[in-house]
């Protein structure tokens, strides 16, 4: 956690903290087999996000900033286990997450004055949300007497990433001024919604043998 003063922040300090946790679990299922657990999360949290405010050079007053709150980490949970003397199965499936959160502070409208390079009121909101699930498994199989000794291995993986968001401007309406004097006024139309859907899917499968023909010759073979 820090806290400090900005040289454009007139009337506050900024804060910001970050907290990371980071959770495992192995269970022994039965045998060799093996089911594990794993998560990690780390949020940030700002009081007043200065790079929200219309770059991070406009001098300000806390009311004209927004708090941010952006968390993003992963998890997994995976699980390995033998079919026999020469069989090894290791399945896996997971998500990368991050959302962020910022919102305006105070309840003043919202001025911009780019003579003297100050901001007012109200800096809006915005969210935003991604997520990468995904998950992989791979079949390996151990076999000698082939001129040698193999060791096949079949898998794939598949992985879907999406993103979404909003935002949106306090009772939708912005006034410009330049020295004071008004110059433009910026309206809304309500509710101001600026969402982004995007999605994708990636896969692929894989053969692959590490055929051991003796103890100096070993080949690498795959697709």
């Amino acid at each position: 956690r820090t806290e400090q003063f900005e040289l454009n922040l007139l009337d506050d300090t900024h804060v910001l903290s970050l907290e990371v946790f980071t959770y495992k679990a192995d269970l022994k299922v039965r045998g060799n087999d093996k089911l594990t657990w794993y998560w990690f999360s780390g949020t940030k949290r700002q009081n007043k996000s200065i790079l929200a405010n219309f770059g991070d050079t406009s001098i300000t007053t806390a009311d004209a900033l927004q708090s941010q709150k952006w968390e993003n980490g992963v998890w997994k949970v995976e699980y390995n286990t033998t079919l026999g003397s020469n069989v090894f199965v290791e399945a896996r499936g997971g998500n990368f997450f991050e959302r962020g959160t910022y919102d305006g502070e105070g309840t003043n409208p919202r001025y911009r004055d780019t003579g003297t390079n100050r901001v007012y009121g109200n800096a809006g909101f915005s969210y935003s949300n991604s997520q990468r699930p995904q998950g992989s498994g791979a079949l390996n199989y151990f076999k000698d007497g082939w001129a040698g000794s193999h060791n096949f291995k079949i898998g794939g993986e598949v992985m879907r990433s999406l993103t979404w968001g909003t935002s949106g401007v306090f009772n939708n309406l912005e006034t410009i001024l330049n020295n004071g004097t008004p110059t433009q006024v910026r309206i809304y139309e309500a509710p101001l919604d600026e969402t982004e859907r995007r999605g994708n899917t990636g896969w692929g499968v894989y053969v692959q043998d590490t055929w051991r023909l003796n103890s100096r010759l070993t080949l690498n073979l795959g697709i």
